[in-house]
């Protein structure tokens, strides 16, 4: 989702806009692995109403890829599965590996 998110949606809110979809990833998935290296803010920390900015990155998603946001839902049982020597990704679906395609993106850790 950080690769995809619309410059225009990042613009106003400069600096803070990772953490700020960070937070929003988040309550859309409480089992994200982002974070996992630090401590996620939370909505109290910013001057931002967190609904009107939801409601305008998934327009702006949609004006950029034709899709909305519930469309990656399907990614949401991707797993980040950490032992002492290693991280891996769980096994990806062939639905989610053509999500993955459509976008372009690739995993990983």
């Amino acid at each position: 989702m950080l690769d995809l998110c619309p410059p225009d949606w990042k613009k106003p809110l400069g600096n803070d806009w990772k953490d700020v979809l960070t937070i929003m990833i988040k309550k859309w998935s409480p089992t994200t692995y982002l974070g996992k290296d630090k401590q996620i803010k939370t909505e109290e920390d910013y001057p931002y109403q967190f609904s009107a900015q939801m409601t305008s990155l998934n327009r702006r998603f949609y004006q950029a890829y034709g899709r909305n946001i519930k469309d990656l839902d399907i990614l949401k049982t991707i797993y980040l599965v950490v032992t002492e020597e290693m991280s891996v990704i769980s096994k990806i679906s062939e639905s989610q590996k053509e999500l993955l395609d459509a976008f372009s993106l690739e995993m990983e850790v």
